[in-house]
């Protein structure tokens, strides 16, 4: 009590911690607490941000004819990239894909920009060059 009132101890809590009374929150005491104390728009901004950092569950398909090292995943900046030019020039990804030389139906590009799926290297290959022929 003589530390909290001399203010060694900043504050009531912590000297209930200090004296073994009350334990620590964890983090997920602490992200409950923040959550609850947000506003709407907070809430769904953090939703977005959550559900672009959790990997996707659908579990990608293994082709035993093929080596593990055969896809490329798109990094978060390419994909940022490409969806950025795509909106602007309100194009569709089987456009980017006929722009590149590949079939329009091809459904890769879609896959790895919305489920993370892997793309072959040409395609990653083909992608960063029309980025950089396609950025402001």
């Amino acid at each position: 009590m003589a530390d909290l009132e001399s203010g060694k101890i900043a504050s009531p809590a912590e000297a209930f911690r200090v004296a073994g009374l009350k334990r620590p929150r964890t983090r997920l005491q602490e992200l409950k607490n923040s959550w609850s104390k947000a506003s709407v728009a907070e809430q769904r901004e953090f939703l977005g941000w959550l559900r672009a950092t959790i990997p996707s569950h659908t579990p990608t398909p293994v082709s035993r004819s093929a080596p593990a090292t055969a896809g490329v995943a798109l990094s978060d900046a390419m994909k940022r990239d490409i969806l950025r030019i795509m909106a602007g020039r309100a194009i569709t990804s089987g456009q980017v894909m006929k722009e590149i030389g590949f079939k329009a139906l091809n459904p890769s590009l879609g896959l790895a920009l919305h489920r993370g799926t892997k793309i072959e290297p040409k395609l990653a290959a083909a992608l960063s060059k029309w980025i950089f022929e396609n950025v402001d």
